[in-house]
């Protein structure tokens, strides 16, 4: 039988008696309950769907940019901090889509929710010329 690092270990089990290594922290047991797995995002959700329903347009509309620095945020960190590529490259296509919102909801008069579909597309747009050269 191997241990976590691959060391061969004993299948025997210890004497009664003989104190247990400790377990190290973040490591689950074969029982352990994966409930919380599905149940909080359920659970974001119809509090992200109730929400506007019970807050006033200030606080509704802070919470949204609330979120989208969050998910600009987890962005920066997953490039950052887990890929380790210093670039703000991503800054510019945020701020892209955002742009794109403002203008067509504000100055086209296209529904928000058409704008907030098309913004992405626009990103991808103008990243993928960027993107050709620069790889290049």
């Amino acid at each position: 039988m191997s241990g976590i690092d691959g060391a061969r270990t004993s299948a025997a089990p210890a004497p009664p008696g003989a104190s247990q290594p400790a377990r190290p922290p973040g490591l689950r047991t074969r029982l352990a309950p994966v409930t919380a797995s599905w149940l909080t995002p359920v659970v974001l959700l119809a509090i992200m769907v109730v929400l506007p329903y019970v807050l006033d347009d200030n606080t509704v509309r802070t919470l949204q940019e609330v979120l989208a620095y969050a998910v600009f945020a987890t962005a920066t960190n997953l490039l950052l901090g887990q890929g380790g590529l210093v670039s703000f490259g991503q800054a510019v296509f945020f701020g892209l889509g955002a742009y794109t919102v403002a203008l067509g909801w504000l100055h086209w008069q296209l529904p928000f929710w058409a704008t907030f579909v098309m913004a992405p597309f626009v990103g991808a747009v103008v990243a993928v010329p960027i993107g050709l050269v620069a790889l290049r």
